[in-house]
């Protein structure tokens, strides 16, 4: 119900004053002592890329990851453990800190992390996106160059063979298989890069740090 000095016209006591100083005072307190937090934000470009090379031109092409699938790296051991160390937190603490969205109809991942401090804020956010890149680098497109590295070096020394042996050893569908493998090379996707570098997005916002 409304207080009654709001009805009947009469102006607030002082002890409504004083319990409304208090509540200023107590909330004033409350904000000064909650430490402050800093979030830091950095966008990293993930260029189109698949979870294998398949060489049979009359296969069906595989589908490229998704960029929610690949934002799950930021989650994987490496990474976190690459932001704790250089964060000093420890690698449950972490994850929990780490945010991570994607620009609409790009492939572009925007990464916050938020911190106690500026600097740190600032240092996770950069060393999260740098780790994900060689992660991403170490689990998905490593492979792939190796695999297609090997297929062209077992079949180098077909170009030079005489023809006959070629056709007798049914080496064609190697040769074949080679001039796919360099294309395939050609069409390997990069590691990715920093688009936009760390900066703080948020200062002094009170809330856990």
């Amino acid at each position: 119900s409304f207080p009654r000095w709001l009805l009947d016209g009469r102006k607030p006591t002082r002890l409504a004053w004083l319990g409304a100083v208090i509540g200023l005072v107590l909330g004033g307190v409350t904000y000064a002592l909650t430490p402050a937090s800093y979030v830091a934000q950095v966008s990293v470009e993930l260029p189109e890329s698949r979870v294998m090379v398949d060489l049979n031109p009359l296969a069906p092409p595989v589908k490229p990851l998704t960029l929610d699938s690949e934002a799950q790296l930021l989650r994987s051991t490496p990474v976190v453990t690459a932001v704790a160390d250089a964060t000093g937190r420890s690698s449950d603490d972490v994850p929990k800190r780490i945010g991570v969205s994607a620009v609409p109809l790009s492939r572009v991942l925007v990464i916050t992390y938020r911190e106690s401090s500026a600097t740190k804020a600032t240092t996770g956010a950069d060393t999260a996106a740098k780790a994900l890149l060689a992660e991403r680098d170490r689990t998905l497109l490593a492979p792939q160059r190796d695999f297609l590295s090997e297929i062209v070096r077992q079949t180098e020394g077909l170009v030079s063979a005489p023809e006959a042996v070629r056709i007798s050893s049914g080496q064609p569908l190697a040769e074949r298989m080679r001039q796919e493998a360099i294309s395939a090379q050609l069409r390997l996707p990069t590691q990715g890069s920093v688009t936009i570098a760390p900066r703080l997005i948020r200062e002094h916002y009170r809330g856990d740090p």
